[in-house]
């Protein structure tokens, strides 16, 4: 009994829970009985480390038999949880290393498509390089080629300007060569049309000769300039009167009333030229009365023209008018010619 007690103080020392008062020794066996199973209830709480529910009710007169609990059995207990416990863990770590093994497998097999694609960027990027090598093997060769274009077509343009050129003194001299043939047309008529033979005069036909030179007195009338393109068109050109006895050779053959002279001031005011830019010979000049008077009131721009008028003195007929709205005969003069063939 006293043994009982001791090891239930010890109990209770160890849990540090205040102690129950001790039974009496008069008790009997039923109290022992009580103290061993107050013993076990205090050793299992004070295990689990919770508070020791009271043993006995409050109001109960019966005292509850419970068998005393083996330290063995504790331990046994104990031990499941903790292989149970293990038994998770190793559950756990397992499903951890095939989820990594996974994981694994799969970046591995994804990186071992990066290899493969970065191996198939490596050769396209190598076929890029050789197509842009390539490519700039074609730009050189086209740079190439243009620049030879180009001084080829510097040649050809340089040679253009020189076919113009040399076609514009064709085109001269054709304009020459027609101007000879009319002249020779003029002045060394073919016999007759189916013949080559020509018979020349000094003068083309209906043409006056005097002193060296030809004239021609036409039947139509035109302005000024456009007189002057027809004496041209005939390789001759408007009469320039160089002395009295031209003037009255001229003023003897003219038939009609007025005849357009090669002399105009048109370029400046009062300064009289002949159609070669000689100026006028004040001793061959055959003005009527104040003519020139740059009369106005016809033409606005005045009178910059010359004409021939048939007075009574041939010395004193000579009158300006205006150059573009004036209808005129005309009198063409050229030198000359005589031609052997």
């Amino acid at each position: 009994m006293e043994m009982d007690s001791y090891e239930s103080d010890q109990v209770y020392e160890n849990v540090d829970i205040k102690k129950p008062p001790s039974r009496r020794a008069g008790k009997q066996h039923g109290a022992l009985a009580l103290e061993m199973n107050d013993y076990a209830s205090d050793s299992i709480y004070a295990n689990t480390d919770s508070k020791q529910p009271p043993c006995i009710r409050p109001g109960e007169q019966q005292w509850k038999l419970a068998a005393p609990v083996d330290s063995s059995d504790r331990q046994a207990a104990s031990c499941g949880w903790a292989v149970w416990l293990l038994i998770a863990l190793s559950c756990l770590l397992l499903a951890a290393g095939v989820a990594l093994g996974v994981l694994y497998f799969k970046l591995s097999e994804s990186h071992s498509g990066l290899l493969g694609e970065s191996s198939r960027l490596s050769e396209s990027h190598s076929g890029l390089l050789g197509g842009y090598s390539r490519l700039n093997d074609t730009l050189s060769e086209l740079q190439r080629n243009y620049s030879r274009l180009s001084e080829s077509h510097s040649q050809l343009q340089r040679n253009y300007g020189r076919v113009q050129d040399e076609n514009s003194d064709m085109k001269k001299k054709n304009a020459a060569v027609c101007v000879k043939s009319s002249t020779l047309d003029l002045q060394c008529p073919l016999k007759e049309s189916s013949s080559k033979e020509r018979v020349c005069k000094a003068c083309p036909v209906n043409w006056v000769e005097s002193n060296g030179k030809c004239y021609y007195f036409s039947p139509e009338k035109m302005d000024w300039n456009s007189s002057r393109a027809s004496c041209v068109s005939m390789g001759a050109d408007l009469v320039i009167i160089e002395n009295e006895a031209e003037q009255k050779f001229l003023y003897e053959n003219a038939k009609k009333n007025y005849y357009l002279i090669g002399l105009t001031d048109a370029v400046t005011e009062g300064v009289w030229l002949w159609v070669d830019g000689t100026p006028l010979n004040d001793k061959a000049k055959f003005w009527y009365g104040n003519e020139p008077d740059d009369w106005k009131e016809v033409d606005s721009s005045g009178e910059d023209c010359a004409h021939l008028k048939l007075l009574e003195d041939p010395l004193k007929d000579w009158f300006d008018g205006t150059c573009r709205l004036g209808q005129y005969n005309r009198i063409c003069e050229t030198m000359a010619v005589i031609i052997n063939i």
